[in-house]
């Protein structure tokens, strides 16, 4: 018969997958990298686990742990909830992020990439221009992923100046010469500056600056292109978003 432990474990909940009416699996992202629990009964908002296993919630959870490493909730404490009041910007930020956890993050990279979703989270949660987050949370899941682009010089033939352009599928910046030779069109001043800002900024300074509005959504698309041919994944919120 198989014998059960009790451990602890903390985290973020980025997706519920009901079972029958009530119960749930739980998937959650912490320091450790990703883990998912059965929930019996989560799904009723009258449960005392409801708010700690409910997306977007940071929580501690006692779970059963069997000798097939299944993990059952015993009990789950709510630490912080980070969704928020109906904001389209925030809304849309958010769920971008969460597409990006659910279909596009390796669990490999999942216990390096943690630091970044907990002060993406945050940073959405203290008021932080939200699509600015959106956009460093996928440069900063590109790094972790091993998908990170060249900033330092051009992609093409390593030169360091007379940098104009930059191109997803060269794999970063790109000189003059070389992005004429492609056919790839010159990038505003602006907008290269907003993607080394994106992919250079660390993590204690997420949260400091803002993108401009002109300049967020042509930087969101560059990236949304280098995670689709990076990892062939389409974030559908952050199509939506660029729509409007």
């Amino acid at each position: 018969m198989a014998t059960r432990e009790n451990k602890l474990y903390k985290g973020i909940v980025y997706r519920l997958t009901p079972i029958k009416e009530k119960d749930a699996m739980v998937s959650c992202i912490g320091q450790d990298g990703l883990f998912s629990f059965f929930a019996r009964g989560v799904m009723n908002p009258t449960s005392s686990d409801f708010a700690a296993c409910s997306v977007l919630s940071q929580s501690e959870f006692i779970l059963n742990v069997s000798t097939q490493d299944a993990l059952r909730l015993k009990e789950g404490t709510l630490i912080k909830n980070y969704r928020q009041e109906p904001n389209y910007s925030v809304a849309m930020a958010s769920q971008g992020m969460l597409e990006a956890l659910c279909k596009a993050l390796s669990p490999e990279d999942a216990s390096a990439f943690y630091p970044y979703v907990e002060k993406g989270f945050a940073c959405i949660d203290e008021g932080k221009d939200p699509l600015t987050v959106l956009a460093i949370f996928l440069a900063k899941l590109l790094i972790v992923s091993g998908y990170g682009p060249t900033l330092d010089q051009c992609a093409e033939c390593g030169k360091k100046s007379d940098i104009v352009a930059f191109s997803p599928s060269s794999g970063g910046l790109l000189c003059r010469e070389c992005a004429s030779e492609l056919g790839i069109e010159k990038s505003p001043v602006e907008l290269l500056k907003a993607i080394r800002a994106v992919f250079l900024v660390p993590l204690d300074k997420i949260g400091s600056f803002s993108i401009s509005g002109a300049m967020i959504l042509p930087l969101l698309s560059t990236l949304m292109v280098m995670v689709e041919e990076s990892t062939g994944v389409l974030l559908k919120g952050v199509a939506s978003l660029l729509k409007y």
